[in-house]
């Protein structure tokens, strides 16, 4: 993938991902680091398992903690806590359901209402065993730095699989007199850390760059939980190996989650006690994190495309060799992404574009193809040819419908279940538009 493999992974770049959907929150002047990055993880899994994003409620979690109100906001606590109260509640409502004003924190766990939605659902805590030890850690593998301070290589690979496969880690951090309200995200930074962290991130990307010696270097892209206008989009860089001199990595530990994730029956989500079927979430195209990946193009090695070296200069980031470096060779520019071509209009006559659409219903998988008739149309946010049918006669008819109905679905949360309701119980579906 383009935003996302072994040198270079930014999933919020991709604005068709599912996680590009995961905005930056605030905890408030409220020690809940480990509960937004937690939050944030859970969120991600869910996004790579194709169960959609759907923002949980973090004042549900922190007021259903066994704690008293005063501790919860001064003390903290850590990702395991967030386990055991979701583990023991069975229940996650949404942010729209019992949104989160750190003034609001207390010790009064609130009684699910019937209009509620539940997002943990039928979620299981797996056993990790580790080898050579006793005991069984449920729900959770961690990784200490200091563990693999003789081949910090191998600490990087696991981080970097870990978010390859679950789209970000938990982290451990020290920020005490190192990492201020007016820190500068925008820069790598080379620091070192402590043998006591003192707050909780997440670690979302990583990407390569040139050292001040000419070094060629990983780093890693962290979200913090301080507002979206702190240090760089509420993100910040920091260089994965540290100073030379540093007796402790900047990353103290990692965490992930070892979870299970069910549908409550054979849906998602329950609401006033009754499952949502799985095919209500498909109108949400976005939601699904491999949706816009199975572009392919035929005749795109005409003499107008342009050279590998040209290709390297579209990506945003210059300083990230390994996005580039992985992507020279890569023709399949992804739905909303900008690609410069010197000669458009030549390349639209000849390029033939096919897009494999994957239609999750039931625990079922079908597959369609949209042959798009010029480059333009990958473009676009919304594109009626991607309408579809149960009936493959039907198709040509349901693009009709689309287009002679966008105007009014257009500004809708989600055209695609606008076009659907107003179909009717017409074989169209919509939820790729």
């Amino acid at each position: 993938s383009r935003y996302c493999n072994y040198d270079y992974c930014n999933r919020w770049q991709d604005k068709t991902s599912c996680i590009s959907n995961i905005d930056v929150e605030e905890q408030g002047n409220c020690s809940l680091c480990w509960l937004f990055a937690s939050k944030l993880h859970l969120e991600t899994i869910r996004c790579m398992r194709g169960f959609g994003h759907n923002r949980g409620s973090a004042l549900y979690v922190a007021n259903c903690s066994e704690r008293t109100a005063d501790n919860v906001c001064d003390v903290g606590s850590n990702p395991i806590e967030f386990l055991k109260i979701l583990e023991k509640n069975k229940f996650l409502p949404l942010e729209s359901n019992f949104p989160y004003v750190w003034k609001n924190v207390s010790d009064t766990c609130p009684k699910p209402a019937n209009n509620w939605t539940n997002i943990w659902g039928n979620t299981k805590l797996l056993y990790n065993n580790m080898y050579g030890e006793f005991i069984q850690h449920r729900g959770f593998i961690a990784y200490n730095s200091r563990y693999f301070a003789k081949n910090m290589d191998v600490f990087i690979d696991i981080v970097k699989r870990e978010i390859r496969n679950k789209g970000s880690v938990i982290a451990y951090i020290k920020t005490r007199d190192v990492i201020e309200y007016d820190f500068n995200g925008r820069y790598i930074s080379n620091i070192c850390g402590h043998s006591h962290p003192d707050h909780a991130v997440n670690i979302i990307g990583y990407g390569n760059y040139i050292s001040d010696k000419g070094e060629k270097r990983t780093y890693w892209l962290i979200r913090n939980s301080w507002g979206y206008y702190w240090g760089h989009e509420g993100n910040f860089k920091v260089d994965a190996l540290g100073p030379d001199n540093c007796f402790h990595n900047f990353i103290h530990t990692v965490m992930v989650f070892k979870i299970d994730m069910e549908p409550d029956h054979d849906g998602d989500f329950t609401v006033n006690g009754q499952s949502i079927e799985e095919n209500n979430k498909s109108y949400f195209p976005q939601l699904s994190s491999n949706f816009y990946h199975s572009l392919y193009y035929n005749n795109y090695e005409g003499p107008e495309r342009k050279s590998d070296d040209e290709n390297d200069k579209d990506y945003d980031n210059a300083d990230v060799s390994g996005q580039s470096e992985t992507s020279k060779n890569d023709s399949q520019p992804q739905s909303g992404s900008t690609a410069t071509i010197s000669n458009p209009a030549t390349i639209e006559k000849t390029i033939q574009i096919l897009h494999v659409l994957k239609h999750i219903e039931n625990y079922k998988i079908s597959k369609g193809f949209v042959k798009y008739d010029n480059l333009n149309d990958t473009k676009s946010d919304y594109a009626c040819a991607r309408s579809s049918s149960n009936d493959p006669k039907k198709i040509n008819e349901c693009k009709q419908f689309c287009e002679e109905n966008w105007e009014r679905c257009r500004n809708h949360y989600s055209p695609g279940y606008c076009l659907t309701t107003l179909s009717g119980k017409s074989n169209c579906l919509f939820c790729y538009v």
